[in-house]
């Protein structure tokens, strides 16, 4: 019976080891760009750019209005209702992007005009933010490595964008408006995907019934991931405002390094989602099992990740920054850990999705929030950036390893990550032979022969 139960794991590992390769080499190029710009710019300049950056990331995430992982969710269960569930999603998106926009032109007024042009060029994302609908749609069909094709070759456009503008010294609105072509070309290649596919929009169509029914369930997520991005960018914002734009620039260049590894349980719960939530309905003891499995794994890599990172912190600063960014080495060293808590972060996020529980994350994150945003009141004035990093840190397990076993709504969680400890060594050996196989798949064959 047990040979009859779908082999989600072994389906993962398969998907998921060749959109990881894409995005790694995206990613990987995208932090040669970056230090490139930084080196070009200078830390004062970069920590303009970061913090405009950061903001507007903050409007883009009330712009996506918590839909992305319920999309997801109900193209699986419910196929056949797709056309009026992207149709709602998509035009609410759009409409609410617009709107943020105009509002961000004129809440800048005011402002030294470079920071206004930046903070603008960064917001002509925003009405463009509901083309993720598109990416929902793909996952939903397991087709993550398309996907993650056309992004690619959306950030190989942009990245020439910002190329070209350091041979020809641009002003630094150039490389935000990089940025944005990336953004854009990327929406344009899904959409060309998505048709290919057998997907219309043209047969999307907006209903308020479905829109609000959808907001309803995914208010507490828009809020939570609001929450979620201040977490994640109002160091930067807090350090230019209490050290100045150059302390920033050095912060920012070191968190650039350490979310390289971030893609990885991203990429990987965009795989899991659609797997799992398939599963739950037909065997739960599975879907369980899988879950754990699912943790243990997140466990596994954030750790190596943290590891590597924190050795190899100072080799890689002064190679990709140089001497300007000095600094940055001793904040990524720190900040490197936090991948742990993230990594756990993102599969109890999944869970809470495939659950339909989604609002229990949001007083985990706010408190998480609350915590960070005193801890950097108080070490960024006496530590700088390392101050930041041990916020960012402290914070980050606060919201993703000690709510698990302290508020009701996500005690299951803590409950699967005691199992996925117990499940570890199995699955690690799993894992090894699944590997073993990929790498070397004549190898493996022959060691399954029986001996002559």
């Amino acid at each position: 019976m047990m040979s009859e139960q779908p082999q989600v794991l072994g389906r993962l590992f398969g998907i998921f080891s060749a959109s990881v390769m894409i995005r790694f080499i995206r990613l990987g190029l995208n932090v040669l760009i970056i230090a490139m710009l930084g080196r070009y710019l200078g830390e004062g300049t970069m920590g303009q750019l970061l913090t405009a950056q950061a903001t507007v990331a903050v409007l883009l995430c009330v712009a996506e209005l918590g839909f992305a992982r319920i999309t997801v969710r109900e193209l699986v269960k419910d196929p056949a209702d797709e056309e009026r569930t992207l149709g709602a999603t998509f035009y609410t998106r759009l409409f609410i992007g617009t709107t943020m926009l105009v509002m961000l032109a004129l809440a800048s007024i005011g402002l030294p005009e470079n920071e206004r042009l930046l903070l603008l060029s960064y917001g002509l994302l925003l009405p463009t933010h509901g083309f993720a609908e598109l990416g929902s749609w793909i996952e939903a069909r397991g087709q993550v490595k398309r996907a993650a094709w056309a992004q690619l070759w959306a950030f190989l456009a942009g990245a020439l964008l910002i190329l070209a503008g350091v041979v020809m010294q641009a002003p630094p609105i150039v490389f935000a408006l990089g940025y944005v072509l990336e953004c854009w070309l990327s929406s344009f290649f899904l959409m060309g995907l998505f048709h290919s596919m057998g997907g219309h929009m043209s047969r999307w169509w907006w209903s308020s019934k479905r829109a609000l029914s959808l907001l309803r369930e995914s208010w507490p997520e828009m809020v939570a991931q609001m929450a979620l991005v201040l977490l994640y960018r109002i160091d930067v914002i807090m350090v230019k405002a209490m050290r100045g734009d150059a302390e920033a620039g050095v912060y920012g260049a070191a968190v650039r390094v350490s979310e390289v590894m971030y893609f990885v349980p991203v990429a990987l719960a965009s795989v899991v989602l659609p797997q799992l939530i398939s599963l739950q309905g037909r065997d739960q003891r599975q879907y369980e099992k899988r879950f754990a499995d699912y943790f243990g794994v997140s466990l596994v890599i954030s750790l190596l990740g943290a590891i590597g990172l924190q050795i190899a912190s100072g080799p890689i600063v002064g190679l990709l920054w140089g001497d300007g960014f000095k600094g940055s080495s001793g904040i990524l060293a720190i900040h490197a850990w936090a991948f742990i808590p993230y990594c756990l972060g993102v599969a109890r996020t999944q869970y809470l999705a495939a659950e339909s529980k989604l609002w229990a994350n949001l007083p985990s994150v706010l408190l998480a929030l609350a915590t960070n945003i005193v801890l950097n009141w108080l070490w960024i004035p006496r530590w700088s950036g390392a101050g930041a990093a041990w916020a960012t840190l402290v914070s980050y397990t606060v919201a993703w390893v000690f709510t698990s076993f302290l508020l009701p709504g996500v005690r299951p969680v803590a409950a699967l990550k005691i199992r996925s400890l117990l499940q570890l060594p199995h699955l690690i050996i799993e894992l090894v032979g699944r590997a073993r196989t990929q790498c070397f798949p004549a190898k493996a064959q022959s060691d399954s022969l029986p001996p002559l």
